[in-house]
């Protein structure tokens, strides 16, 4: 079937399933941008900037639209208009952060059109009356087998990778000393209001790579307060520590995620201040035996979200 070519036909749109990404200012190593591209390949969906939806001809009926990640710089004008031209297509809205319901002028239509959730979490930290919510590891899809490198850590400092988070403000506070942090730079700034900051002794690395990834030995989880009591699965960066081999000291505080997670995390890597990660290391445990039972859960974890997204797409 084709439609009335309501837009400047440049690029078709042939399939039936759609994800509309997030067009501004969403850095292209965002886990949403990897999420898109997995869930796109599961459902042969074909991924759109929305910046560029007057340049599409519409050319097959579409029975799903998901909007992948929202925020005040997108065109929700072209995004509602392109909805509206498919009232009998389903609405997603799909995102791994609860702080990012969708924005307020494209969640009216998202409501009236009784919109689902695709999410990594229990709940959004706000209001969003969406009809249903799929809560999946979205999280786990960070991790990939790789050709094992040659171990070559050189650096015993631990090292954070991540966003500012205000919810993890007292957690930053308490363990960023003699810290390496890997953040966007629009993010230094923050971390550098921290007290004492120029006592704290923190390197500012860019992006990590598979390369600056292997030269690390230790990592540390913390996560938002709100995570504690909602469940938001193990986060990206755990996957991507037992990806590269990083051995990971949890919070103390994060332990009802590892309780409701499939993960036994040892005693050994569970702390409550900066000394204990200091002590961890000067006496360091051989990882092989945990970390060989984690990868196996990982990969099976990935297989579950894949046969989950086939089922809400049935």
């Amino acid at each position: 079937m084709t439609f009335k070519k309501f837009f400047f036909p440049q690029v078709s749109i042939n399939k039936k399933n759609i994800i509309i990404e997030h067009g501004k200012n969403l850095a292209q190593s965002s886990p949403i941008v990897r999420i898109n591209k997995f869930i796109g390949d599961i459902i042969d969906a074909q991924v759109i900037n929305p910046y560029t939806l007057e340049a599409h001809e519409v050319n097959t009926e579409i029975e799903n639209i998901i909007i992948s990640y929202d925020s005040y710089y997108n065109p929700h004008n072209l995004i509602i208009e392109f909805i509206k031209l498919f009232p009998k297509a389903n609405l997603f809205y799909l995102i791994n952060d609860y702080n990012i319901p969708p924005y307020s002028t494209l969640s009216n239509l998202l409501v009236e059109r009784k919109c689902k959730v695709i999410s990594s979490f229990e709940k959004f930290h706000g209001t969003f009356k969406y009809s249903k919510m799929f809560t999946v590891n979205l999280n786990c899809i960070e991790y990939t087998e790789i050709n094992p490198l040659q171990p070559h850590k050189e650096k015993n400092i631990p090292i954070y990778w991540g966003r500012w988070r205000n919810g993890r403000l007292k957690y930053f506070d308490k363990y960023f000393y003699n810290m390496h942090l890997s953040c966007s730079k629009g993010n230094i700034k923050k971390f550098q209001k921290l007290p004492n900051f120029n006592k704290r002794n923190i390197v500012f690395l860019p992006t990590l790579n598979e390369k600056t990834f292997s030269e690390y030995s230790y990592g540390l989880y913390i996560e938002d307060e709100f995570s504690h009591d909602n469940y938001c699965y193990m986060a990206a960066r755990w996957y991507e520590a037992l990806k590269y081999n990083i051995l990971m000291f949890f919070d103390n505080s994060c332990k009802n995620t590892i309780l409701k997670s499939y993960y036994n995390i040892p005693k050994f890597l569970l702390v409550d201040n900066r000394p204990d990660i200091e002590e961890r290391i000067k006496s360091p445990m051989d990882i092989k035996q945990f970390y060989s039972k984690y990868t196996k859960i990982a990969l099976s974890e990935k297989m579950q979200l894949i046969d989950e997204i086939k089922l809400i797409f049935k």
